[in-house]
């Protein structure tokens, strides 16, 4: 079978970002969690697979590599401009020809605070240091990273109730 590059892969957050028109239709793509997260996640693996982090995915998937850094450079910053300019490119348009649709997605657009960004934010970072997880080919690194994290969660967030001891707790076990 002939091998491909991976400019394909992008198509598809390329096209749910620019189709997703947010509230108040529907949810936008700070309230759809798993639609961001599905976004995100093949834009990580476009730069998985450009970068050939994990060398057996890109066999799996019959991707070419890339001749040389900058050409794969290139085509990364071609990947996110396509997907920038789709969706300025729909956002011109809704306000060219949307007139009351334009106004109602500034609207809700406007209401955004860093509170609603917060949580895309840390999944975002999140992935980001899954990949360079793997990038590394070390997996004790993300062990660690996720023995550190635990032990951070446990002193910075205790348990704030926890259970009282009740009048089963005097019971023995015969």
């Amino acid at each position: 079978m002939p091998k491909t590059h991976r400019t394909y892969l992008q198509t598809k957050p390329n096209t749910t970002t620019t189709t997703n028109q947010g509230r108040p239709w529907m949810k936008g793509m700070l309230e759809n969690h798993p639609l961001f997260l599905s976004v995100f996640i093949c834009i990580a693996g476009v730069v998985v697979a450009s970068w050939e982090m994990v060398p057996q995915l890109n066999d799996a998937l019959q991707l070419a590599p890339f001749p040389n850094d900058e050409y794969r450079y290139k085509v990364v910053a071609l990947v996110c401009a396509t997907i920038a300019g789709t969706l300025i490119w729909d956002r011109l348009c809704v306000w060219m020809w949307g007139g009351k649709v334009f106004t109602a997605m500034t609207e809700e657009v406007s209401k955004t605070t860093m509170k609603d960004v917060t949580p895309v934010l840390a999944t975002a970072a999140k992935i980001v240091v899954v990949v360079l997880v793997l990038g590394t080919g070390n997996i004790l690194l993300g062990g660690l990273g996720y023995w550190y994290y635990s032990s951070w969660v446990k002193k910075n967030y205790p348990d704030p109730d926890p259970p009282a001891p009740g009048p089963m707790s005097q019971c023995t076990v015969m």
